[in-house]
């Protein structure tokens, strides 16, 4: 059975988190040709809670800001049928927790080398989207989830972060209550 929204085939769930669903999907661009990408869905109830709503909102403004070889690139976002989604690049690899989990089911350690490599390719990103200019001023966004859920690597080894969903800009003004991110 072929599961479709909009112009996308959903092949795959690949992840799940408070706001929205995670498919590998593919939409065809050319004549026989078709492009994979990962489209984040909203959960339909996340939709109708208006602070949620902007929460994916603003993940998709600020993601979109982000063109860095180390951060995972938004191509589009908006609403398909009822759904708000999120179209993002297709990263073939896994995330740094599955990497490490299969290593400890087998009884290995990360090698330093990999886990230093890791490191400054994070850094690397981290650095860009704290010195980002837009519209003539530094952006300066804060990722504010670093975790190894949201590290993914390539099969090449590229090292890419992802899931800007509770970023903010860095003159933004927060709570200072809530506390945000997976690890707690």
């Amino acid at each position: 059975m072929e599961r479709r929204l909009g112009d996308y085939e959903l092949l795959a769930p690949i992840g799940v988190g408070g706001m929205g669903r995670v498919w590998a999907a593919r939409r065809r661009v050319l004549d026989g040709v078709s492009k994979t990408v990962a489209l984040k869905i909203m959960h339909e109830g996340c939709a109708s809670n208006e602070r949620r709503r902007r929460m994916f909102i603003e993940e998709a403004r600020l993601s979109s800001l982000l063109s860095h070889s180390n951060v995972v690139q938004v191509f589009d976002a908006g609403v398909i049928g009822e759904r708000l989604v999120l179209v993002m690049e297709w990263v073939d690899g896994c995330s740094l927790d599955e990497l490490l989990a299969g290593l400890r089911a087998r009884g290995e350690p990360l090698e330093p080398i990999v886990a230093a490599y890791v490191i400054g390719e994070l850094l690397t990103a981290l650095e860009y989207a704290h010195g980002l200019s837009h519209e003539g001023r530094t952006a300066e966004i804060i990722h504010r989830d670093i975790s190894p859920h949201n590290v993914l690597i390539s099969v090449s080894g590229e090292v890419k972060l992802t899931d800007f969903g509770v970023a903010r800009l860095a003159g933004e003004e927060t709570s200072g209550v809530h506390i945000k991110g997976k690890l707690r």
